[in-house]
């Protein structure tokens, strides 16, 4: 899972550049420019799922909702750091939640990086700048 999220981070940080490439190309048209927009909106609902609000000072400022799902490998992660036991029932079932929740996001995730994938080929047809992990055919 923390793969993913990275990958998330990686991809966000693509969206943001490719959506920049957009909006410098004269060619680009209103429907190339909504669809940055769409896997733009949808990455952020992705990582708002697996690291939940951010704080503007600590934890405490932020409502109670239902656990992130980094928040929920973190704390799996941190109820086995030191015992030479088995893992707690607690973090069983943080586990168990895990294993529910995370398959239908990593999906999510490999759409975007799909969807992105189009989005390369069709700045390629308007012939836009450069952008990671695209080559600009000339």
């Amino acid at each position: 899972m923390y793969g993913t999220i990275s990958f998330a981070g990686e991809l966000q940080k693509k969206v943001n550049t490719v959506r920049q490439a957009i909006h410098q190309t004269p060619g680009a048209t209103s429907d190339i420019i909504r669809e940055g927009e769409r896997i733009n909106t949808e990455l952020e609902n992705i990582i708002f799922l697996i690291e939940g609000p951010q704080a503007k000072a600590s934890q405490e400022e932020v409502p109670p909702m239902e656990m992130p799902l980094a928040q929920r490998l973190s704390e799996m992660a941190y109820a086995s750091y030191g015992t030479s036991g088995d893992i707690s029932t607690i973090a069983k079932e943080q586990l168990d939640i895990l294993k529910v929740e995370f398959p239908p996001i990593l999906e999510r995730i490999k759409k975007v990086n799909l969807d992105l994938q189009q989005l390369d080929k069709q700045l390629d047809a308007i012939k836009a700048p450069w952008t990671p992990g695209r080559i600009p055919v000339l």
